[in-house]
């Protein structure tokens, strides 16, 4: 299994990474590979594998934002409704990982409405039909 963490910077001093750092070399017993992406560092923490971004902030602040939303809504584990934010989609074990951005678009965008309890769009066609 692998974590990705994401910081702003990596550097000795602030509390956030010294924080990142712990968790990182604690998951390593376990066999979880953890990934620190930021946008500064310095040679500090030169045993964790660290990752320079140059986030697309929108993009980020979405990111933070869903899944600050999954972990107040109580949802846990892999989060597939945000496949559309990834280059590589991921899935529950024995699924079939969805890539049509299309696809993952919806399924993004429904899972929001269930969480809000809205109907979910099934483009079946039939709310356009009343029976005769």
């Amino acid at each position: 299994m692998k974590v990705l963490m994401l910081t702003p910077l990596m550097k000795m001093g602030y509390g956030v990474p010294e924080a990142i750092a712990s968790l990182a070399r604690g998951m390593a017993p376990l066999g979880i590979e953890t990934v620190v992406g930021c946008m500064d560092s310095d040679d500090s923490f030169g045993d964790l594998t660290i990752r320079h971004v140059n986030p697309h902030p929108p993009l980020v602040l979405d990111l933070a934002l869903f899944f600050d939303l999954a972990s107040r809504a109580g949802m846990k584990g892999i989060q597939e409704w945000l496949s559309f934010y990834f280059k590589s989609p991921q899935h529950a074990p024995g699924l079939y990982p969805e890539h049509d951005l299309f696809i993952q678009l919806t399924k993004l965008k429904n899972t929001l409405r269930w969480m809000m309890g809205e109907e979910v769009i099934t483009h079946l066609g039939r709310e356009y039909y009343t029976e005769i």
